[in-house]
């Protein structure tokens, strides 16, 4: 296991598992923050055969609804937002971080942690998918 203790080292460990081209990439998140390092997300999630992303989100308004809609369809890449959503987690067949972070950076104090441990990575895999499947998207 490995702890991320800032926004970097989390950023930089969810490109380094886009990079290597999971079978799945799937990531939920409280906020997002559409900056170049979640556009590069966002590019290299297209060449991935499994994606699902959960944004949760407080009291959007239709404008920014209509930014994330488009930000994401441009890129192909699957989308629910829900409002009674704060997990905060990335699942892959390589390894899944869990934790405090989102893609916000906001700058608070948190943490997540990295884990490879294959026992781990099968159960968040299912508890996601099944958490995947039950949401309503507000979009």
């Amino acid at each position: 296991m490995k702890i991320l203790k800032t926004d970097e080292e989390y950023r930089e460990s969810i490109l380094k598992i886009l990079k290597s081209k999971p079978k799945y990439f799937y990531l939920s998140t409280f906020n997002i923050s559409i900056n170049q390092e979640v556009l590069e997300m966002l590019k290299l999630m297209k060449g991935i055969k499994d994606v699902r992303v959960i944004v949760g989100v407080a009291n959007p308004t239709p404008k920014q609804l209509k930014y994330l809609r488009g930000v994401f369809n441009d890129h192909k890449v699957p989308l629910k937002l829900v409002t009674d959503f704060h997990m905060k987690s990335v699942v892959s067949d390589k390894k899944i971080i869990v934790g405090g972070r989102n893609l916000t950076k906001s700058g608070w104090t948190d943490l997540s942690f990295e884990i490879v441990s294959q026992p781990n990575v099968i159960k968040m895999t299912k508890e996601f998918d099944n958490i995947y499947r039950k949401l309503k998207s507000i979009l």
